[in-house]
């Protein structure tokens, strides 16, 4: 790409696999909603960039929507920030029009599996709990 002084604009690194993903993630998640059961829509919102990708894409459609759709921030209070982190989940929720619940986890590391993969089984009994019966939840990376 040129700017007009002639000067070459160097686009970061996987920017064409970005743009691609952008172009292309609301009609696959379309394609897959209508593909799967019936049931509540639920999204795991960590409020990092793949959860915020996955769940805005998906409040842009219509099929999401009339699922139910619905964000799950779990805080599992392992940084100093975490609550900062709600917030902000809250208000892009709400910016969006999604409705959020958030829910606060104790993450037991004691059982030798160790705080990673406790915060993980915490977060996974947390997101399930809140899935209602032929509910569907999406996640990005979690």
């Amino acid at each position: 790409m040129r700017a007009s002084t002639g000067a070459h604009l160097r686009l970061p690194r996987g920017f064409g696999l970005m743009h691609r993903m952008t172009r292309d993630l609301p009609a696959l998640l379309s394609a897959t909603l209508a593909a799967a059961p019936p049931g509540a829509l639920r999204v795991a919102y960590s409020g990092g960039p793949d959860s915020s990708a996955l769940l805005h894409a998906l409040s842009q459609l219509p099929a999401a929507r009339a699922r139910g759709l619905h964000a799950l921030h779990v805080d599992h209070g392992l940084h100093p920030d975490s609550l900062r982190w709600a917030a902000q989940c809250l208000q892009q929720c709400a910016h969006w029009q999604v409705p959020i619940t958030l829910l606060r986890v104790c993450v037991d590391a004691r059982g030798g599996m160790g705080m990673e993969a406790a915060a993980r089984a915490a977060r996974y009994a947390a997101l399930a709990a809140q899935l209602p019966p032929g509910g569907l939840l999406v996640l990005a990376q979690h």
